[in-house]
């Protein structure tokens, strides 16, 4: 018997022996297998393999090329156990073909077909054939094989239909109150797909229904920070309502108001800056505009910007190292804010810091210290800081006599 994995990962087993393993030596070989086993029972003409093979390379007697790699595949099939290779991988009408004779369990036909099935099928096993089909997606459609142009369209059609039955099963088991099993399955989904929107709107819903909201809340404000952190946007308007909502559910009528100011406390000491969502840092933003806007109170704003060093790029690793680098500030700026000041990340690549009740000259040495701490915090940065610093200008009808004059913004760097 043959078992096929491709989602999460490839391999291909004979009777419990990995043939895969045999091919690990030869990513061309790996590919020709991938393809076939992909494109099962599909013929495949040799043209069609050689483009998957090499692309537009130019290569001698192409087909005699082919039938090497075709011949070397076969005896790794054959060193497994199997009897005749080519009567699995089979030549005939000009074309080749994966078409064993024995039986074949493969992941993606096993996915294609519950889906089928549930497609037709009344309420109760509709819900039980899409979680069978979700259960058969265990990641990317041949991730190793990931940047090949025929697998890219498969890929995306495997993760919407995969997305697409999740977000079904999810919605029948809501209305069926099967709260907590619509909450598992997008947790588990999310794992593997952590920028589908729709699947954390439902798992935030279904958490809201199961009275789960101080984790809704958490979800959320960890779901803005990746979005900001990844993509450099903001959840979409219909995720942020929904936020909102459970937000507002959240606490039911107190007994005391000891009990508010209990439930309101951080939950250790407080020290360092304190960091929040860009959508909470924005509220707070325009509520000390107003309050300075009253006081005459000059409150602060910084952008604080990472910028490559191109000098010291490593391309193969520039993503992890600015991952790594704004997870790195991030701590450096926790740590060097006062416990007053409060800070979000506002990009990929940037970070907004508040500074309420303080000077310009307050403001340069908390900053000054944010550039030290940050050089000080590696042997080498492969980003360069760089920030500007302005007051917050009150947006508001009459200052109330507050004679607030703009200052003309600083720009300073620090540097390896």
């Amino acid at each position: 018997m043959f078992e096929i994995r491709t989602f999460g990962t490839f391999s291909v087993k004979y009777n419990g022996t990995d043939v895969t393993a045999q091919l690990m030596r030869s990513k061309r070989l790996l590919n020709l297998l991938a393809y076939l086993v992909a494109n099962r029972r599909r013929s495949l003409t040799k043209e069609a393999i050689i483009e998957v093979l090499w692309g537009d390379r130019e290569i001698d007697n192409p087909d005699n090329t082919l039938k090497m790699v075709l011949f070397r595949t076969r005896e790794a099939l054959e060193l497994c156990g199997v009897p005749d290779a080519r009567r699995v991988i089979m030549f005939r009408g000009g074309a080749y073909t994966f078409d064993p004779d024995e039986t074949v369990e493969s992941d993606y036909e096993l996915f294609d077909g519950k889906l089928a099935e549930a497609a037709v099928a009344q309420r109760g096993d509709k819900i039980r054939l899409l979680l069978e089909a979700i259960d058969c997606y265990k990641g990317e459609f041949l991730p190793t094989n990931a940047l090949e142009i025929w697998v890219m369209p498969v890929s995306a059609r495997y993760r919407s239909r995969y997305v697409e039955a999740v977000c079904e099963a999810a919605d029948l088991l809501s209305e069926d109150k099967r709260f907590e099993e619509a909450v598992e399955i997008c947790r588990r989904a999310i794992a593997l797909e952590q920028f589908e929107e729709a699947l954390h709107y439902r798992y935030l819903a279904s958490m809201l229904e199961r009275g789960m909201r101080r984790q809704a809340l958490e979800h959320y404000s960890y779901l803005s920070g990746l979005f900001y952190s990844k993509l450099g946007v903001s959840p979409s308007a219909e995720l942020t309502a929904l936020y909102r909502s459970i937000a507002r559910s959240s606490y039911e009528v107190a007994d005391s108001i000891d009990d508010v100011i209990n439930e309101m406390k951080e939950s250790g000491l407080a020290s360092g800056g304190f960091y929040c969502d860009l959508e909470a840092f924005r509220n707070i933003y325009q509520l000390e505009a107003r309050t300075a806007a009253r006081t005459g109170q000059v409150v602060y704003v910084c952008l604080l910007t990472l910028r490559r060093d191109v000098s010291k790029d490593e391309p193969s690793k520039l993503n992890v190292q600015m991952d790594d680098t704004m997870e790195r500030l991030r701590s450096v700026i926790k740590t060097s804010l006062r416990v007053g000041d409060l800070f979000t990340r506002y990009s990929p690549m940037q970070y907004l810091a508040l500074l309420p009740a303080t000077t310009y000259e307050t403001g340069e040495m908390v900053l000054q210290r944010i550039l030290k701490n940050y050089r000080s915090s590696a042997k080498t940065n492969f980003a360069n800081l760089v920030y500007m610093l302005r007051p917050v200008i009150p947006n508001v009808l009459d200052l109330g006599g507050a004679d607030l004059e703009p200052l003309t913004p600083t720009f300073k760097s620090a540097v390896n």
